[in-house]
């Protein structure tokens, strides 16, 4: 291996090249830095497309709930759910305290933001911004329980966030497996976050078990995505990020990287 590649792994630590080691059958430290590569390459197209399913959960909740409740849909006095009781001792559920939480950690967010970019004082969030500053984790808290029934968000809005809507399965059947999804793809991005390698998993121990784990989470975000909207699927599509994914995701995409 020459000097420069050698400096290279050193700045990435043979250990955590062992495991690419391992399932890519390497032979050499230039094919291992190449695997290495293939996975930032993969992550960074896998990343994109949880960006869009965020953005596009997200604005299609804030648009669906607004419209009956308000910009402010997520104050205490409009999000209601099923478990409120008017009694003086009632405690609101952990869920629906989490789901407060998180705003006002996002509106706090948003003021700190300000002040420390343009050094404004007492600035007062719009919703926009606060919407966009939210964590993933709390859209997924609001496909909980504790949000079904009458008068509360589902399944009032189910048809409106979801237009993709499967309509065999019922409202609870529907929030279950994509909260579920949501877990799943979310626990994903945070492996891409930390440059962790997104193929690793239980059972995975070559080349090929690894892009056939892949595929079916790009599988879970494609299903995702069209149940929020078809539409917006049929667009990322035929921008070429799936089939751009789809096309790295191959033995010989890996083998290409491998002899860079």
């Amino acid at each position: 291996m020459d000097q420069n590649l050698s400096k290279i792994v050193d700045l990435i630590s043979l250990e955590r090249l062992k495991s690419y080691e391992q399932v890519f059958d390497t032979k050499s430290e230039n094919e291992l830095l190449g695997v290495y590569f293939w996975n930032i390459h993969i992550s960074s197209l896998f990343f994109k497309l949880s960006t869009i399913i965020e953005v596009s959960l997200r604005n299609s909740m804030h648009n669906a709930f607004s419209t009956k409740m308000g910009n402010t849909w997520w104050q205490i006095s409009k999000l209601h759910y099923s478990s409120y009781s008017a009694t003086p001792d009632h405690k609101a559920p952990e869920v629906v305290r989490d789901v407060r939480g998180y705003f006002k950690a996002a509106r706090n967010t948003v003021i700190r933001d300000k002040k420390e970019r343009y050094n404004l004082e007492l600035y007062i969030p719009q919703d926009p911004e606060v919407i966009s500053a939210t964590v993933f984790y709390v859209w997924e808290l609001l496909l909980d329980k504790e949000f079904v029934g009458n008068n509360l968000i589902w399944p009032a809005n189910l048809s409106k966030v979801f237009k993709g809507w499967p309509k065999d399965k019922n409202a609870s059947e529907l929030l279950q497996i994509v909260r579920d999804d949501l877990k799943s793809i979310r626990d994903f991005r945070n492996r891409i976050s930390h440059n962790e390698p997104i193929w690793k998993a239980y059972g995975v121990t070559d080349d090929s078990l690894a892009i056939d784990y892949l595929v079916k989470k790009l599988s879970t975000m494609e299903n995702i995505l069209k149940v929020i909207s078809p539409d917006k699927r049929k667009f990322v599509e035929a921008k070429g990020l799936i089939n751009e994914i789809k096309a790295s995701l191959t033995t010989t995409a890996i083998a290409s990287f491998k002899s860079f």
